[in-house]
């Protein structure tokens, strides 16, 4: 997805490669979520200004527009299944829906609340915002809270839901390292990066990079954990901090 609204398909991983522009056109996009070989794709927009509404839309491979989320619902991501099933966050619950063709709208499948002391909405009545990362061996949801700092654990078999781990104010996006079975947490205020046991919640790993944190990412091959703050881009390679999880 393009600045210009403009959606394409390219022949190839290079941006370089030979596109196709697709007919919707789209306001500000922002993220697109994927499960491969899965006719679906879930797409963000948001307005440019800060507090802005945003919406999600439902596209398919031919860039038909599918389904339009209702305006406003502040989701921060959402997570495709194999099943064309999805897993996404927002005011206290975790949700697992899927989009039905033949009817044209939402299947709510579960719905589990998180055990959550933060608030919805804060001071500046901006909504508080959840991320995910998804474990497919277990089913376990990991959900954070920004305004509490907390992270939550909802398997999506059981639907048991637990803190944990309790962390800053701030505590926002995350990358989950199956190989090494932690989940790697950035908080946007404070700066601090923290590797986590997935399984107790320990905290193996910390280290300050600045605030503004975000777009925590994990490499390819799941060694080593990107992050962006205002004291630049950071890697954090997971295999020099192994010691540390292999002890615990």
């Amino acid at each position: 997805a393009g600045f210009n609204g403009n959606l394409y398909v390219f022949d190839g991983e290079s941006m370089r490669a030979p596109r196709e522009k697709l007919p919707i056109k789209l306001k500000n996009p922002g993220r697109i979520y994927h499960y491969p070989g899965s006719n679906l794709f879930y797409i963000h927009e948001d307005e440019v200004k800060v507090g802005g509404k945003q919406s999600w839309i439902i596209v398919d491979e031919k860039g038909n527009l599918l389904f339009k989320f209702k305006h406003g619902l502040p989701i921060e991501e959402i997570i495709p299944l194999a099943d064309d099933t999805f897993i996404t966050a927002y005011t206290r619950f975790v949700y697992l829906m899927r989009y039905d063709i033949k009817k044209g709208k939402l299947e709510l499948i579960n719905k589990v609340s998180l055990p959550s002391k933060g608030e919805i909405r804060d001071k500046m009545d901006q909504p508080s915002f959840n991320h995910l990362q998804y474990d497919e061996r277990t089913n376990d949801v990991f959900v954070t809270v920004f305004s509490s700092g907390e992270i939550h654990r909802i398997n999506m078999r059981t639907l048991k839901s637990e803190t944990l781990a309790h962390l800053k104010k701030g505590v926002r996006f995350l990358a989950h390292a199956p190989k090494y079975n932690v989940i790697c947490a950035g908080n946007y205020l404070t700066g601090d990066f923290s590797v986590i046991d997935q399984y107790n919640g320990d905290i193996l790993y910390n280290i300050n990079i600045g605030s503004r944190l975000r777009g925590v990412t994990l490499s390819r091959d799941g060694e080593r954990v990107y992050a962006v703050s205002r004291g630049g881009v950071f890697e954090v390679n997971l295999s020099t901090i192994k010691t540390l999880i292999k002890k615990h």
